[in-house]
């Protein structure tokens, strides 16, 4: 909570967080860290906060670049709804603010001097990957979205989202080592 007051950062009743770890990302590795933390409690768990390999490389991609969210902070990204007909945390046009990130334009998992910055409604919700197993490959799980690994931590910040009362949730991502 330190970085939230020392950088004038609003904090709710329910705060999500990610840590995103940029190595691998042309290996399809689940090696970030999702959460949330209230007044009473800290929760992590794996998941991945940058796309998988195959929204960067197969034909399917988006042709302006494969979506990256922004590190930093996010204010009211995301509701409760519905993700590919399950419930998540979606942004949703309606009642949500739009998401902030960059399109790797050339496919090579880096930011660089090509890729543009934008922000917009582009579906990037808060969901999980498999709703049984805990996968061990981002693959098509994500093009772009923040994404719990396993179905049980999911369903628990889901849980704790709902039972927060709140009409809207923050999200912050952090870069690894930017942190203590």
């Amino acid at each position: 909570m330190n970085y939230y007051n020392e950088n004038g950062l609003p904090i709710q009743g329910f705060n999500l967080f990610g840590i995103r770890d940029e190595s691998g990302l042309n290996k399809d590795v689940i090696n970030d860290q999702i959460g949330f933390f209230t007044e009473d409690e800290f929760f992590v768990c794996l998941g991945t906060t940058d796309p998988g390999v195959y929204w960067t490389l197969s034909k399917e991609r988006n042709k302006g670049g494969t979506f990256h969210l922004l590190e930093g902070h996010h204010e009211k990204v995301w509701c409760i709804g519905k993700h590919k007909g399950y419930e998540a945390l979606v942004n949703d046009w309606q009642k949500c603010k739009p998401t902030k990130g960059w399109r790797d334009a050339n496919y090579n998992f880096t930011r660089d001097a090509k890729d543009v910055v934008v922000c917009d409604y582009f579906g990037v919700n808060f969901h999980r990957m498999d709703q049984n197993i805990i996968v061990k490959l981002i693959g098509k799980y994500s093009g772009g979205c923040q994404v719990v690994q396993s179905p049980k931590d999911f369903a628990y910040i889901l849980q704790k989202a709902k039972d927060s009362g709140q009409k809207t949730f923050n999200y912050m991502l952090f870069k690894k080592g930017e942190i203590a």
